[in-house]
């Protein structure tokens, strides 16, 4: 179930210091081995095991007005991100 919805406003409107009040129903929490992280960065998700290597190290540039950034100000997706908190 996916509850997250990122709502970013007009470009000419856009703050990229407040992306995180475009978006609801969001969480991010790691640490212990353990990380939960809402749904809004699933378009970065491997959709098949032979895809896992390539989406951790995807450093494609995410459009912050179509897709939700939360790698910190890393601007790259964010699996591999989620990774380092699980090592």
């Amino acid at each position: 179930m996916s509850c997250t919805h990122y709502d970013p406003p007009p470009p000419d409107q856009f703050n990229e210091k407040l992306v995180t009040k475009y978006i609801k129903a969001h969480t991010a929490l790691g640490g212990g081995y353990l990380a939960l992280f809402g749904t809004g960065g699933l378009h970065t998700w491997a959709s098949s095991i032979q895809e896992l290597v390539p989406c951790f190290t995807n450093s494609q540039i995410i459009n912050k007005l179509e897709l939700f950034d939360d790698s910190g100000g890393r601007y790259v997706e964010q699996v591999g991100h989620v990774q380092g908190h699980l090592q």
